[in-house]
């Protein structure tokens, strides 16, 4: 039986349970990404700050995205979104080239 605290009566997270979870999935998944980090630059207190605001911030908003559509829309646009960064914006310079 879900707890009042993290579940409402339909057995449905609350919105505080939730963000707790949201939070903490991107507190353990975000240092997965430092090796990247590591890869461009050295791996300094302002290297980290800035790593996992660009990766934390994301991830909120796709947890969010989760929370009110749904898997799918969520994965969907995570895939854009890698789409865009990694396969487009290098690109662009290319495209300005004579």
């Amino acid at each position: 039986m879900p707890g009042k605290a993290s579940h409402d009566a339909q057995g449905i997270p609350t919105a505080g349970a939730f963000w707790l979870a949201n939070v903490l999935a991107d507190v353990l998944f975000g240092p997965g990404y430092l090796p990247a980090t590591a890869a461009f630059l050295p791996l300094t207190r302002l290297a980290i700050t800035r790593a996992a605001a660009l990766n934390g911030i994301p991830s909120i908003m796709f947890g969010w995205l989760y929370w009110k559509r749904g898997l799918e829309p969520a994965m969907a646009a995570h895939f854009s979104a890698d789409l865009a960064l990694h396969v487009l914006l290098p690109a662009v310079p290319q495209w300005f080239q004579s």
